[in-house]
């Protein structure tokens, strides 16, 4: 508003004083590209804080800026929703990353604690599997009477006319995600 008064009052301005030089019509006419000068008495100008003239274009102006402005906000909200999603998808995909490569450290810790009866082993392998279940981590339960699930199993033997279902390596869900499908060898 004030950019819109101030340009308004030196126009004014720069009418008042060229009817007080007395110039002619033909150098304002070459001045403003051959148009009069619009000669306003101060009555007349626009307050900008009342904005009650017809030929003030105050409100238009406002309710531009306000549309702009309401546009551009929703755009840096809707930019702060994405790189919000963005950013919880790829800690996600880092955990999923990590999570994945201590199920091998997981395997051979279920083997050593099948092989070896030791209560510290044991201990070790409750707690590490404890953690990994904290940030999400589930095992694929698959019963020997179960139907093969290629979504949830990879099948590494199968026998012809096999029903049955034998785990070779535990599989993983994380965050409803198959990590890691289980390995099965299907049986008669």
């Amino acid at each position: 508003r004030r950019i819109n008064f101030n340009i308004r009052t030196m126009k004014n301005q720069n009418t008042k004083d060229q009817a007080i030089k007395g110039s002619s019509d033909q150098d304002e006419g070459q001045k403003l590209g051959n148009q009069k000068p619009e000669v306003r008495d101060e009555s007349e100008e626009c307050n900008c804080d009342d904005c009650k003239c017809d030929d003030c274009d105050c409100e238009k102006k406002e309710s531009e800026y306000k549309e702009k402005y309401l546009r551009k906000l929703a755009d840096y909200q809707n930019l702060s929703r994405r790189v919000q999603r963005e950013r919880e998808e790829i800690q996600l995909q880092v955990k999923e990353w990590i999570v994945l490569k201590f199920l091998s450290v997981l395997d051979d810790l279920a083997l050593a604690k099948e092989s070896i009866k030791d209560r510290g082993i044991d201990l070790i392998y409750t707690k590490f599997r404890n953690i990994l279940q904290e940030e999400g981590l589930k095992k694929i339960e698959v019963k020997k009477d179960d139907e093969f699930d290629p979504a949830r199993m990879e099948c590494i033997e199968a026998e012809e006319g096999g029903t049955t279902l034998i785990v070779v390596r535990d599989g993983y869900i994380m965050n409803r995600k198959v990590i890691r499908p289980a390995q099965v060898r299907v049986v008669k």
